[in-house]
Parts: C-alpha cells; sequence; structure tokens
C-alpha cells in the first residue's frame, strides 16, 4: 500500500484504537550527584534581591522600570545575599533555598540555562531535606529545571526530571487519580514536539512515548468520567498526531531496527518487551491507530447530545482526511460524504460547507506544528486538485531566496507525493483548478 506520509515537510497555506496503556515509572528517583553544583557566575553589588508583592525571594523578576529581563546587577545581589545566607551557617534553611531558586529563576530570563539549572538543582536538594522526598514544594525547581533543559536541548535530562515530578505527584495522589491526567497529557505533547521539531530516526523513542502517555491519560480520564467524555477527544487527537509520525517513520526509514531508549519514562521494562517490540508494534498498527482514535472520537460525539453537527462532521472530515492520506480513496469518500450529510442538518449549511470543503486543504490538517517551517525559505505554486486529492498541473510561481530550483524541485516532489482534502460540490469530490498555494520550506 502507498501512503503519502513520508512527503510532509513544508507548511501551506492556501491564497485562492489499540494504542499500549503505558504510564510513568514510579520508582524513586535517584538523589542529584551534583546537587550542590557550583554555579560560575560572578558576585558584586551587596543590596539584597527583589522580591515579589509578599516579599518572597524568587519570584519572576522583570526590571520594574522597563519590563526588560533581570540585568547582571540583579544576579550579582542575589549570589551575594547567597553567601552571606551561607556564612550564617545553615546551609539547609529554607530561606536559602528561596534565594537560590530566585537565582535559578533569574539566571533563566537571561538565558544562562546552563548556570540556572544547578541552582535549581541546589533549591531542590534543600527543599526535600525540610519538607521529604515526597513533598509537592519541589514541583517549582523541578519545573525550572525542566524549562532550562528543553531551552538547552537535554532532552534525557528533561524526561528524567518529567518522571521524577510524576513520581512525586503519583506519591501524593495515588497512581489512579485524575489529577495525574493533566502531567501525562503535557508530557506526551512534549515527546510529540521533540520528534515533530527535528524529525529524524534518533527520536522514534520520543513518538513511542508520546503515544503510551496519552493512552494511560486516555485510561485515567474514561475510569473517571466514563468512556464517552468529551475530555477524551484531545487526548485521541494526540493519538492522531503520534501515529501519523510513526507511519512516516516507517516510511521514511523502513531499514529502522529500533534500539532500545536512552531513556524511558514507562513502566515496562523492556527486557520483558514482547516480539515485535513496541516500537515495531506501533508502526505497524500507526494507521489503525488513527482510524480508530477517529472512529471513537465520533462515537463519543455521538453520545452527546450537545454536540453540534458542526463538531461531528469536522470528525468525520479529518476520519476522510486519514483515509485519503493511507490511499483509502472510497472510505474518504463515504466520510466525507457523511461530513456534509450533516453539516446540510444546520440552516447556515453553505456556510458551513464552504468552510470545511470550499477550498482544497493541505493534509494532514490535525498537526500542529506547522509553523516551526523557516518562514523566510517558500515557494509559491498553482495547481489544480483532483477529487482524489493528488496535484496535478503543478507550476511554480515564485520562489524565496529568488530563482531557488532547488526549493522549486523540492516543492514539486513534495506536492506529486502530498494529498488534499478535495472540495466538494453536492457532496461529492470534485476538481479545483488553478489553486494558490504558499509552501514555507525548512532549510535542510
Amino acid at each position: 500500500m502507498k501512503t503519502s506520509v513520508g512527503w510532509y515537510r513544508a507548511v501551506a497555506l492556501v491564497t485562492g484504537f489499540s494504542v499500549v496503556p503505558l504510564t510513568m515509572a514510579i520508582s524513586e528517583p535517584e538523589p542529584d550527584a551534583d546537587s550542590a553544583a557550583s554555579i560560575q557566575v560572578e558576585a558584586a553589588s551587596p543590596s539584597p534581591p527583589p522580591t515579589d508583592a509578599n516579599g518572597v525571594i524568587g519570584a519572576e523578576i522583570l526590571s520594574q522600570e522597563t519590563g526588560a529581563p533581570p540585568s547582571q546587577a540583579t544576579i550579582d545581589r542575589y549570589l551575594t545575599m547567597i553567601d552571606q545566607l551561607e556564612a550564617e551557617g545553615d546551609s539547609y534553611d529554607m530561606k536559602l533555598a528561596e534565594t537560590v531558586y530566585g537565582l535559578g529563576r533569574v539566571l533563566q530570563q537571561t538565558g544562562q540555562h546552563n548556570a540556572a539549572i544547578p541552582a535549581f538543582r541546589r533549591a531542590l536538594q534543600i527543599t526535600r531535606v525540610n519538607d521529604g522526598l515526597y513533598s509537592p514544594s519541589q514541583e517549582p525547581m523541578i519545573r525550572g529545571m525542566i524549562e532550562s533543559q528543553k531551552a538547552s536541548k537535554l532532552y534525557e535530562e528533561a524526561a528524567d526530571q518529567y518522571q521524577h515530578l510524576f513520581w512525586i505527584k503519583a506519591r501524593a495522589y495515588g497512581e489512579t487519580d485524575p489529577r495525574l491526567i493533566p502531567l501525562l497529557d503535557e508530557v506526551s505533547r512534549w515527546h510529540l514536539h521533540v520528534y515533530s521539531s527535528e524529525p529524524d530516526r534518533s527520536k522514534l523513542q520520543h513518538l513511542v512515548e508520546s503515544q503510551s502517555l496519552t493512552a494511560s491519560a486516555i485510561n485515567l480520564v474514561a475510569a473517571s468520567s466514563g468512556p464517552f467524555s468529551l475530555g477524551l477527544i484531545p487526548l485521541l487527537r494526540n493519538v492522531v498526531r503520534s501515529s501519523f509520525y510513526l507511519a512516516r517513520y516507517q516510511q521514511d526509514y523502513p531499514d529502522t531496527a529500533p534500539e532500545p531508549a536512552e531513556f524511558t519514562v514507562s513502566r515496562v521494562s523492556r527486557v520483558s518487551d514482547p516480539f515485535p517490540s513496541r516500537e515495531q508494534s506501533l508502526m505497524g498498527h500507526s494507521y489503525s491507530n488513527g482510524r480508530e482514535a477517529y472512529e471513537k472520537i465520533i462515537e463519543i460525539l455521538h453520545n452527546n447530545p450537545e454536540a453540534s453537527n458542526r463538531e461531528k462532521a469536522v470528525a468525520f472530515a479529518e476520519l476522510g482526511d486519514w483515509y485519503l492520506i493511507f490511499g483509502r480513496r472510497s472510505s474518504a469518500w463515504t466520510a466525507y460524504g457523511e461530513a456534509y450529510r450533516l453539516l446540510t442538518l444546520e440552516a447556515n449549511y453553505k456556510e458551513l460547507v464552504n468552510e470545511l470543503f470550499g477550498t482544497p486543504r493541505l493534509l494532514p490538517l490535525i498537526l500542529d506544528d506547522r509553523e516551526n517551517s523557516a518562514p523566510e525559505t517558500f515557494v509559491r505554486v498553482e495547481l489544480d486538485v483532483a477529487p482524489s486529492g493528488v496535484a496535478r498541473n503543478i507550476r511554480v510561481l515564485e520562489t524565496y531566496p529568488e530563482d531557488s530550483e532547488k526549493l522549486a524541485n523540492t516543492a514539486k516532489r513534495m506536492l506529486r507525493d502530498a494529498r488534499f482534502r478535495p472540495i466538494l460540490i453536492d457532496g461529492e469530490p470534485a476538481t479545483a483548478t488553478a489553486m494558490q498555494f504558499k509552501l514555507l520550506i525548512a532549510e535542510g
């Protein structure tokens, strides 16, 4: 079966389920060996650091005069205050933790992430000594580290800290508490973002973890709110996103034999993983997982009387898109037809039909990373879109940088393998002619 998932490397602007349910590991994190690592910044001024309105040291601080990031003088004041507190003799005073945390925030705001991370680690160590290993009061320091590790692309370290945060919350609430759902969703989306921002063969594990964590969140929502909770819909859409990338990965790297991960936030040991591996299983079921996620969304909307016909039509249209991406044209047209039927039940159906099917749409619409491409590099094209969603008669109108033959050829190659949601006329797919698109193409 030929699919069109391998082409997607561009952004287009028109101008005319059987996922594996896993959760994050509930094992006590190892203490940081370098939790008291030195912070490489020079101190100078003796005046105390600023506080927030309640006098708490460590609030996010911007210059009151200009709204600009903190100055070096602010950093120096924090360092001087830390020296004074240490000279008083108590290395585990909570005021010292607040001050070191404040220094981490200021360093972070000025882009000094390599210095901010050890500051957060030291504040975390002091907090754990005072409040205990399981205290939720550790969250600000952990999140501070995560933010700087993300900025520094220290993905393994950020994954470790997310696991630490989940461990704390699971100890506080219990492993099946619905209050864990937002964190599972957050970490799942982060893994997906790591892959989608720079997709390559070394990042497969991020896709696997994203889908596994989303499955865990789905299980918790269903257990706490029922199998037809509207809260399941955004999670199911995340399953679709990761499934698309897994399908594209399989097409881009057909020879890939997945290697053991450098990190994991799953609770299943890789030694006990059955054959085929999780990675192979999820890639092999990427099409069916995405389809079943959409079918579940449609079932949820059908079982919620407050869901509008437009919402149902969007779900059917997106299911049609999924079929079309994977070459199931007949199934796609059936789904598009049902979307059209639902829209005709509304008084303003012509407006709604035009919104969903009035113009060809470059697929997949479900992805949310389209602005990651470099906007300074683009190709403007004119083309026809057949009822099958295939581009015909591709004509390059403009490239930037100007007269770039390489970009023009890249755009043509992408578009020949692309799929578009076709226009509908009287509920049937039809040909759209002379449609203009601007493709934003990431360099490299």
